[in-house]
């Protein structure tokens, strides 16, 4: 499981070539590697609604360590779009039977 890191022209970074595996690269910060990482979720989190936002803040808040399995496991993305998809619907149906409740008593 060799590999060859890399220093990029102009003090970029680096990059680690591996022949088993992707390539990875590195952005040099205070004199540590940090790899540059994207995940999927990164575009489904820009399709996000409130309720997808409040559910990723309970996550970070007050179950840290299942948040950070969900983004290590790139599915954090999938499971708020489900969230504020299933909370859209509901607050949908709320609000149609708030509408007939009114019209029946009005």
């Amino acid at each position: 499981m060799g590999g060859q890191l890399v220093y990029y022209e102009g003090g970029e970074g680096y990059c680690f070539h591996n022949s088993e595996t992707k390539t990875v690269t590195y952005t040099n910060v205070n004199g540590y590697l940090i790899p540059n990482l994207t995940y999927k979720s990164g575009e489904q989190i820009e399709q996000l609604g409130k309720y997808g936002f409040l559910r990723r803040d309970y996550l970070k808040n007050h179950r840290n360590s299942l948040y950070q399995v969900m983004l290590l496991q790139d599915s954090i993305g999938e499971h708020l779009l489900e969230v504020d998809k299933a909370a859209r619907e509901r607050e949908e149906i709320i609000l149609k039977q708030l509408e007939e409740k009114r019209s029946i008593a009005g």
